[in-house]
């Protein structure tokens, strides 16, 4: 099998490396410096989790002479996930031109983000995808944390109106022995004043997470809607 073949990880390390750097606008003198210490820590967080195959520099780490961008950078252009026409060094000198907007995400997880910059969004979001799908499906989990879980809220739905991100969650949370431990130390409210962003309902929400702890037992949530409506009142 060829290095591509066997390492294609390495399509969605780099991107995150460059990524990173342009979001925290590194001045272009400092850019081959710090992107060669983010790809070393990921060797090193690879080798840590316990990864041994398709590693680049697993021996050499930070004596590593040839990095894994300089071997992926045309891959990376004729996938067209790399923008940028020229070379690595290049796209190091021009890096100022490269900085995202404040209100522009780092994560590109939205195909509707437009396709400029120095990375494709669309192609690193399908990407990104695929490798969650992968990892859930032989991810093996004892223990499930979500810490203040009411930010992520949309993970929790439940019925056919959940996101794909909801869709990856649930399947984790199916996983066979596994325990889930939500934390928070936001309590809820039982109501939600017209003040607050639109969008919020506070009421809604307590139910979406009961019917979640109550592993969707409809006949249990439908005895609380109306308890919860007699005390109100």
């Amino acid at each position: 099998a060829s290095t591509i073949q066997t390492r294609a990880r390495y399509f969605l390390f780099i991107p995150w490396v460059y990524q990173e750097l342009e979001r925290r606008r590194t001045v272009p003198g400092d850019v081959e410096r710090l992107a060669r210490r983010g790809e070393i820590r990921q060797i090193q967080a690879l080798k840590k989790g316990g990864e041994t195959d398709g590693i680049i520099g697993t021996l050499a780490e930070d004596r590593l002479a040839r990095l894994p961008s300089s071997i992926y950078w045309a891959g990376l252009g004729r996938l067209r996930i790399k923008r940028f026409p020229g070379s690595q060094e290049q796209y190091h000198r021009a890096f100022a031109a490269y900085y995202p907007p404040s209100v522009w995400r780092l994560a590109f997880e939205d195909e509707s983000l437009t396709e400029e910059g120095s990375w494709s969004p669309s192609l690193i979001a399908r990407l990104r995808r695929a490798l969650a799908r992968s990892c859930a499906a032989v991810f093996e989990p004892d223990l499930i944390v979500l810490d203040e879980f009411q930010r992520f809220r949309n993970l929790l739905q439940s019925g056919d109106e959940k996101d794909e991100a909801a869709q990856l969650a649930q399947q984790l949370f199916q996983s066979a022995g596994s325990k889930i431990l939500l934390l928070s130390a936001t309590p809820y409210k039982m109501y939600t004043v017209s003040g607050e962003a639109a969008g919020n309902d506070h009421y809604r929400d307590f139910l979406e997470t009961s019917r979640f702890l109550l592993a969707g037992n409809a006949e249990a949530v439908s005895r609380l809607e109306p308890e919860l409506v007699t005390y109100r009142i």
